[in-house]
C-alpha cells in the first residue's frame, strides 16, 4: 500500500524500514475486491473506494486500501482512509448510544417519525427522511435499522442540541468535527461534519469491544495505548444488536442485499447530501470493518446509496475477514430483561402474545415499560395516538389509519415547544414583497392543535394546520394555548418595516 502516511503512526526510530500490522494476502485480496467492485460502478460515476480493517481485540489495522486505482488520474494518490468525506448517516449509532445513555431510551421507545421544523442558524429547517416520507410512532429499533433521519434529529435536540454528541466523537478519536458543534448543528448527527474513515472506523471498533477505547494499531513495535472502558457495554451491546436485525431495517434495506451475510454481524450505510458520498461500516465481535467509495474530486454519483456503493465491498470485505475465523457474537450481558411489546405504543403484553404488533425484545431491568392498558387502543383495536402526532396523522404520510387513530384528550410525553415565534423577536415588513412578509405561521411540536390569540393582531384559522398571524408595525402580544391542558404560554413580538 504506497500510500501509508508516516504520521498515522510513526515508524520505530532507528530504521529506514519497519514492520506493519497488515495482513498480506488479506491486503491484496480486499485491493482485488474494490477493483471488482468499482469497475461496474463507474456507469452511475463512482470511481474510487478505500477500505479499512481492523481486529478489534489488538486494533491492529489489518487492511488498509486507499483507492481503487494508484494510477488514476482523478486523484488515485489519495489516501481516501485519511480524507476527511461527509460521513452521512454512520454518525447516528452514536446518537442512540447517546439516547440510550441520557435520554433513558430502549429499543422499545416510541419515537416521533413526523414532520419536524428544527432551528438552525440561517433560519428554520424542515428535514426529510431518506425515502421522503413519515411514519408516525416507530420504535428507537426501527428508527436506528432503518436509519430514519427525523427521529434522529429529535433524540440529538432532546439531548440538548450536538455538543453530547460532537464531544463523544471526539472523545472516539474524531479529528475532523472541529471544536464548534453548534456550527453543525442538529444535522452533526446526519454527517454535516467530515469524517476520516480510519478514525470512523476504530470508532465502530469501540462498539464492537463493548466500549473499551485505544487507537488503531499499524506498526505493533511501537508502543501502543492501553484500552480505557468508554462507553457502557450494556449499551453497545443494544446497538449491536439493533444494527445486526435484518427485520428492523427491512422497510428501507431488502433482505438479500449486502448487509445480509451468511453470519451474524452488526451494520451501518451512509450516505451524504446530492450522493457524494457512501459507506458501510460494520462489525462481528472479531472484525471491524470500513468502507467508503464515492469520486475523491467531490463529483456526486447517480443515486447511488451506501447499501449500494459502498455495501458489495463492506460484505465481501468482512467474508474474507472470517475465512480463517469463525465468526462468533457477543453473549448477552447481565441487566437485560425480555419483553413482548406492542410496537405501536411501547407498552408491555403478556408474554406468549401473538399478533402483527407484537414484538419480542430486550430491555435494561431498570426501564421495563408499563404493561398495556385496555384503553390504550380504541374498540377496533387500533393504538391511540396524542396531539404531538396529529399534524403527521392528518397528512399524505400516514398510511396506518388502520392501525393508529388520534385522541388529542391524550396526554403527551412531551411538552408544548413554540419554535417560532421566539419570546421578544422582531420582524420586518418588506414593502417590496406586497403582502407576503406580513403573515406569519407558528410552528410548535404540536402543529394543528395549539389555540393562538392577540388582542392586536387578527389570526386567521386555518383548517387541521397552523393559523395564519398577519402582522402589522407595533409592539404584540401572542398567546399560545396548549390543549391538553389549557396550559397558556405568552410571548411579546415586536413589527416593522424596512
Amino acid at each position: 500500500e504506497p500510500r501509508l502516511a508516516p504520521w498515522l503512526q510513526a515508524p520505530p526510530a532507528g530504521g529506514t524500514s519497519a514492520r506493519t500490522t497488515l495482513d498480506l494476502a488479506l491486503q491484496r485480496r480486499v485491493e482485488a475486491i474494490v477493483r471488482e467492485e468499482t469497475l461496474p460502478l463507474r456507469e452511475a460515476n463512482l470511481r474510487h473506494a478505500a477500505v479499512v480493517a481492523i481486529h478489534n481485540p489488538t486494533r491492529e489495522i489489518l487492511v488498509l486500501v486507499s483507492s481503487a486505482d494508484w494510477s488514476d488520474a482523478r486523484g488515485g494518490q489519495i489516501n481516501g482512509a485519511l480524507a476527511p468525506r461527509s460521513p452521512g448517516s454512520v454518525l447516528k449509532p452514536f446518537t442512540y448510544l447517546l439516547a440510550l445513555d441520557r435520554n433513558q431510551r430502549t429499543p422499545v421507545s416510541i419515537l416521533a417519525d413526523v414532520p419536524t421544523s428544527f432551528r438552525t442558524l440561517e433560519g428554520l429547517d424542515l428535514p426529510e427522511n431518506y425515502d421522503r416520507t413519515c411514519r408516525g410512532p416507530v420504535t428507537l429499533r426501527t428508527a436506528l435499522a432503518s436509519s430514519l433521519n427525523l427521529p434522529a434529529l429529535r433524540e440529538l435536540n432532546a439531548l440538548g442540541g450536538p455538543r453530547p454528541l460532537h464531544d463523544l466523537l471526539t472523545q472516539l478519536g474524531l479529528t475532523t468535527p472541529g471544536n464548534a458543534p453548534r456550527a453543525h448543528g442538529l444535522g452533526l448527527t446526519l454527517g454535516n461534519a467530515p469524517a476520516r474513515l480510519l478514525e470512523l472506523t476504530n470508532a465502530y471498533a469501540t462498539l464492537a469491544t463493548l466500549g473499551g477505547h485505544r487507537p488503531p494499531v499499524l506498526f505493533p513495535d511501537h508502543p501502543t495505548a492501553p484500552e480505557q472502558p468508554m462507553l457502557d457495554p450494556l449499551h453497545c451491546y443494544l446497538i449491536a444488536d439493533i444494527l445486526s436485525d435484518p427485520a428492523a431495517r427491512a422497510s428501507l434495506f431488502s433482505p438479500g442485499g449486502p448487509l445480509d451475510l451468511p453470519f451474524r454481524c452488526a451494520a451501518k450505510t451512509g450516505t451524504s447530501s446530492d450522493f457524494h458520498d457512501t459507506w458501510c461500516i460494520g462489525y462481528t465481535p472479531e472484525f471491524t470493518v470500513g468502507v467508503w467509495a464515492g469520486n475523491f474530486e467531490h463529483q456526486p454519483m447517480k443515486g447511488l446509496s451506501g447499501v449500494d456503493g459502498a455495501g458489495p465491498i463492506f460484505h465481501r470485505t468482512l467474508r474474507a475477514l472470517h475465512q480463517g475465523t469463525a465468526p462468533t457474537w457477543f453473549a448477552t450481558p447481565p441487566g437485560l430483561t425480555g419483553v413482548t411489546v406492542d410496537v405501536r405504543t411501547g407498552k408491555r403484553l403478556p408474554d406468549g402474545s401473538t399478533g402483527p404488533h407484537v414484538r419480542r425484545d430486550l430491555v435494561p431491568d431498570s426501564l421495563v415499560p408499563p404493561v398495556a392498558a385496555a384503553d390504550d387502543c380504541d374498540a377496533e383495536g387500533r393504538a391511540r395516538l396524542d396531539a404531538s402526532f396529529k399534524g403527521w396523522f392528518d397528512s399524505r404520510h400516514n398510511r396506518r389509519r388502520g392501525e393508529l387513530t388520534l385522541d388529542v384528550s391524550l396526554p403527551a410525553a412531551e411538552p408544548l415547544r413554540i419554535i417560532t415565534p421566539t419570546d421578544g423577536m422582531t420582524y420586518l415588513l418588506d414593502p417590496e414583497i406586497p403582502g407576503g412578509s406580513s403573515r406569519l405561521r407558528p410552528v410548535t411540536n404540536f402543529p394543528g392543535t395549539v389555540r393562538w390569540t392577540s388582542e392586536t393582531l387578527r389570526i386567521e384559522e386555518v383548517p387541521d394546520a397552523e393559523p395564519i398571524i398577519h402582522l402589522t408595525p407595533g409592539e404584540h402580544h401572542l398567546t399560545a394555548t396548549d390543549p391538553r391542558d389549557d396550559s397558556i404560554r405568552h410571548l411579546r413580538i415586536r413589527v416593522g418595516s424596512l
